[in-house]
């Protein structure tokens, strides 16, 4: 049970993960990725 709740823990921040690096990029635009790299 623990593996498959630490799974689906994994997914959820890989998820949340993305949707902030999205969202930054959204806000910020093509200057935060240039300042990025």
């Amino acid at each position: 049970a623990e593996h498959g709740i630490t799974e689906t823990a994994r997914r959820i921040m890989a998820a949340l993960d993305n949707m902030a690096k999205n969202a930054l990029v959204s806000l910020h635009g093509h200057s935060a990725v240039a300042a990025s790299h």
